[in-house]
């Protein structure tokens, strides 16, 4: 019971991030495109790593709870794989982060040739 309720809990703080990202989606897939090319394409690119990291972090979430409850792994073990996942989570939200930020500098750039 614990392993739902920690579950239900990650969810639920996670649930927020995941509504925005899917309307950052929705917004860009709108017909009156408001951002230039390359921005567009990079705004996009940067929601979809970002909403591929969250939806990463849950499942590694649910599978973290059930390693811990039901194999024989050492602490070290864990915690080594705990640390490997959470890495690994880091460079996607880097990357998602890395490419929004590369949207709003193109159209920056974009309007000032303008």
């Amino acid at each position: 019971m614990i392993a739902i309720g920690s579950f239900v809990g990650f969810f639920v703080v996670q649930l927020p991030v995941l509504a925005v990202l899917v309307a950052g989606l929705v917004v860009l897939s709108s017909p009156a495109r408001r951002l230039p090319g390359r921005s567009h394409q990079f705004a996009r690119a940067g929601l979809i790593v970002l909403l591929a990291e969250t939806l990463a972090s849950i499942a590694w979430n649910i599978a973290f709870t059930q390693i811990v409850a039901r194999t024989g792994f050492s602490m070290t073990q864990v915690g080594l794989a705990g640390s490997i996942v959470g890495f690994m989570l880091a460079v996607l939200f880097a990357a998602g982060l890395g490419l929004l930020i590369a949207a709003f500098a193109t159209v920056r750039s974009f309007s000032s040739e303008r």
